[in-house]
C-alpha cells in the first residue's frame, strides 16, 4: 500500500508541523517565564453557592477564561486554623470540601476562587531572597484572588 502526495498537500502538512511546533514552544517559553507560578492570568470566575454542613462544604462555581484554583481555610471557635489543599478547577464545578471536626466547633469556612498558585521557591526569589511566611507554613501562596465566599 502506498500513498501519493502531491506537492500542495507535502506544502499545507510542513505549515501545520509549523504552527504546531510553534505552539508547543510558545507554551513552554510561558511555563519558563512563570517557573514556580501555576495558574491563568486572564480566568475569571465566580463562587455561586457555598453551603456548610460540618465536617464538609459543598461549594458550587463558573470559572471563566480557563482554570482557577480554588483554596479553603476553616476556622474553628477555639482559635485554630486549618489552610487546605488547592484544587484545580475548570469550567463549571461543583465540589464537596472536607475538613476535621473539633470539640470546640465550627467558627466559619472561607472559600476562595484565584488565578495563581505560587511555590515557595518562586516566592523567595520574587521577594529577592526568603519567602513569605504563608510559604514558609505551607510551601506555595495564592495570588489574584477573583471571588471569596464565608459560610458557618
Amino acid at each position: 500500500m502506498s500513498i501519493e502526495i502531491d506537492e500542495e498537500e507535502m506544502n499545507t502538512m510542513k505549515k501545520m508541523i509549523v504552527v504546531a511546533t510553534m505552539a508547543v514552544l510558545a507554551t513552554a517559553v510561558t511555563a519558563l517565564a512563570l517557573g514556580g507560578k501555576s495558574g491563568d492570568g486572564n480566568a475569571t470566575g465566580k463562587i455561586t453557592e457555598l453551603k456548610v454542613s460540618s465536617p464538609t462544604a459543598s461549594v458550587q462555581g463558573i470559572p471563566r477564561k480557563g482554570a482557577l484554583w480554588l483554596a479553603y481555610t476553616v476556622r474553628w471557635e477555639d482559635g485554630r486554623t486549618a489552610d487546605y489543599k488547592p484544587i484545580k478547577v475548570k469550567g463549571k464545578f461543583s465540589k464537596t470540601l472536607t475538613f476535621a471536626l473539633r470539640p470546640q466547633g465550627l467558627r466559619e469556612v472561607i472559600v476562595c476562587l484565584w488565578r495563581y498558585k505560587v511555590s515557595e521557591k518562586r516566592c523567595a526569589k520574587d521577594r529577592k531572597g526568603t519567602a513569605c511566611q504563608y510559604c514558609r507554613k505551607n510551601g506555595f501562596h495564592m495570588e489574584g484572588r477573583q471571588d471569596r465566599r464565608t459560610g458557618s
